[in-house]
């Protein structure tokens, strides 16, 4: 009964059949997973250069609006 369950892994260890499915199977999560997070990376940068758009065109737009109140009350 041992020597045919030893045999019969060790024809299990040395059979290469399927290692592609296996090694697939097991890298496929992590692969995935990286993928989201670099989306996820490029999401958050996207966001962060909109919203530095949109405070950098509201300074100049409080700048703009500070000149033209500052020339017209000069005598």
């Amino acid at each position: 009964m041992v020597n045919i369950m030893t045999s019969r892994l060790s024809a299990f260890r040395h059979d290469r059949r399927g290692n592609i499915t296996i090694m697939s199977a097991l890298m496929m999560p992590g692969l995935i997973g990286i993928g989201a997070l670099v989306l996820d990376f490029g999401y958050g940068l996207l966001t962060r250069i909109e919203h530095q758009r949109v405070a950098d065109l509201a300074a100049y737009a409080g700048a703009v609006a500070y000149r033209a109140l500052q020339t017209r009350r000069r005598p």
